[in-house]
């Protein structure tokens, strides 16, 4: 039982001073070939090289040699797959309403695809300065395609493709001249979050769309007792004034009949039994003429 236990536990304790050793190898193999000139660039990287001082030309991945006398080396720029995660606020649609908008960029940065012009300065860009370029021209391309679209569409969700395929072709116009190249669909929208109340109105439209979708089906005497339900629940909650609700301002409005009909209407009943309303006297409803 106590052989077994040693057996396993002596590769965990010998790893440990297997690392070290392979470490220590490996730095005394890179001093004389760091003095020599090798450099070496980790897969899926290159290194600048600068020469007097200025920028000469990109090398790696693996190995390259550079002369010490004279030339040097910038860190290792990664070829990898980069990720921005933006989020714009106020972001207007045709129809004036505010979205907060969430964006994804999928984007590769090669400084080697730049034009020879813009090389220098890309090659010695930082990844945050990387990643404010993309995030200013995505801000810019996206709230120029959403001016275009009405609120309840861009809410929906229909037209977010087209707006995704628009901002990978805009930025592959602007930013490939400077090395960076957004992936093939990888422009993703997260999240459109339109203002409360446009949200809570969309919703009360949705409910009397569906409403009147079922009265539609409905014969005649059914919908107007359906009507009669709402002007009543309109008087019991209005204090007797029958009105139409607004779900977009929010607001009480009488409609224009009612409006009508409260000019119209005089003072109640006397006690005779005579009435008048719409300019009509007595009980045989002759009207009232006058000179």
């Amino acid at each position: 039982m106590k052989y077994e236990m040693l057996v396993a536990a002596a590769p965990t304790a010998k790893a440990p001073e297997v690392k070290t050793t392979m470490s220590f190898i490996k730095k005394m193999v890179q001093i004389p070939a760091k003095w020599a000139g090798y450099r070496f660039a980790p897969d899926n990287h290159v290194v600048p090289v600068l020469r007097m001082e200025r920028y000469h030309r990109l090398a790696g991945p693996g190995y390259f040699r550079i002369n010490p006398l004279h030339e040097a080396t910038l860190p290792p720029i990664s070829l990898a797959v980069r990720l921005g995660n933006f989020t714009f606020n106020e972001v207007m649609s045709r129809d004036g309403i505010p979205f907060s908008i969430t964006i994804t960029v999928m984007f590769n940065f090669n400084p080697a695809n730049a034009i020879p012009a813009a090389q220098p300065q890309v090659a010695r860009a930082a990844p945050e300065m990387l990643e404010n370029v993309v995030r200013n021209h995505t801000e810019h391309g996206l709230r120029r395609q959403v001016a275009r679209i009405e609120a309840e569409m861009l809410y929906s969700g229909d037209t977010l493709a087209n707006v995704e395929r628009d901002l990978v072709r805009l930025l592959r116009t602007r930013l490939t001249m400077i090395g960076i190249t957004p992936l093939d669909n990888g422009v993703f929208i997260k999240e459109t979050l339109a203002p409360t109340r446009f949200r809570e109105s969309l919703l009360i439209a949705k409910q009397y769309q569906d409403t009147l979708r079922a009265l539609n089906g409905q014969e005649g005497q059914l919908i107007e007792q359906a009507i009669r339900a709402g002007l009543v629940a309109g008087l019991e909650k209005n204090h007797g004034q029958v009105t139409l609700f607004s779900g977009l301002d929010g607001q009480v409005q009488p409609t224009a009949a009612e409006m009508v009909r409260e000019t119209a209407v005089q003072s109640p009943a006397s006690a005779n039994g005579t009435y008048r309303a719409n300019g009509v006297h007595g009980p045989n409803n002759q009207a009232d003429i006058s000179g």
